[in-house]
């Protein structure tokens, strides 16, 4: 996505939420009601988290409660907003009206490769955290899982999502990595994070020294771990003075997906 193209998309966004926020929660259902959209919760085993249809000149937006997506759901508010985001991006919706796009079934993931996917999970974060208001929570408040906890509660979006949006427009340098079974699945982190070549490789286990690896030589559920500072050389090779800064280390197990979502960080 270019950055043209991601600000384009993050005032689309924020405009959407000016119009139908109520406190630092975007109502959803009023700005699809806007459109005349039609929206279907309802129950479509695992084949899909959400899907936006056209038919009969009409749009449809199906969501599939069998995966958890309910009006009022943190994982159920991050699938229509993306939906919505097919809707009101005009390449999408023009798209798929006029046959240029095939219509498709969206899955929550982490690690989409489409593009239109991506962009829809862009807005989404964009509709459901507006940049001026989550800087606003954020302000003054130290970093740890417990902000980030907080600006789940409040912008009712799920711990990732938050997570993500943090390194999308946060102050601090820090990196998320998630894993599973003690498997590296994913990572991201902020720009300006330190350039460190990595002691880890998605796939392969998590460095052995770290507090994340401890988790499953004996795992509880459910679980947050304390703040525990660390060895930054745990985690990467490091290759200038930042070896003597204070770094941090927290972990969240989520039950619902089996997953280990680590934060690091430096004081």
């Amino acid at each position: 996505m270019t950055p043209a193209k991601k600000k384009r998309i993050s005032e689309l966004a924020d405009f959407l939420s000016s119009e139908f926020a109520v406190g630092n929660l975007t109502d959803l259902i009023a700005a699809a009601d806007s459109e005349s959209l039609s929206i279907y919760f309802d129950h479509y085993e695992s084949s899909f988290d959400g899907m936006l249809v056209h038919f009969d000149q009409q749009f449809h937006v199906h969501i599939n409660l069998d995966k958890g997506n309910t009006k009022t759901s943190k994982r159920g508010r991050f699938t229509l907003a993306h939906e919505l985001g097919h809707f009101f991006i005009d390449e999408h919706r023009i798209g798929l009206k006029y046959g240029l796009l095939q219509a498709h079934p969206s899955l929550n993931n982490l690690n989409h490769t489409s593009l239109i996917e991506n962009e829809a999970d862009y807005f989404a974060s964009c509709l459901l955290m507006p940049e001026n208001k989550y800087k606003a929570f954020c302000a003054r408040k130290p970093f740890s899982f417990d902000l980030i906890n907080s600006i789940s509660d409040s912008f009712q979006t799920s711990l990732v999502a938050s997570i993500l949006r943090f390194i999308d427009i946060g102050s601090r340098e820090f990196m998320v990595v998630v894993s599973r079974s003690d498997v590296v699945k994913w990572f991201s982190k902020s720009h300006d994070f330190p350039k460190f070549p990595f002691r880890f490789k998605v796939g392969l286990n998590l460095p052995k020294d770290t507090l994340s690896a401890r988790y499953f030589l004996k795992p509880i559920i459910p679980y947050q771990s304390l703040i525990e500072e660390i060895d930054p050389e745990s985690w990467f090779y490091i290759n200038d003075n930042r070896a003597n800064k204070t770094m941090y280390e927290q972990c969240y197990f989520s039950e619902i997906n089996g997953y280990l979502v680590t934060l690091i960080w430096f004081k």
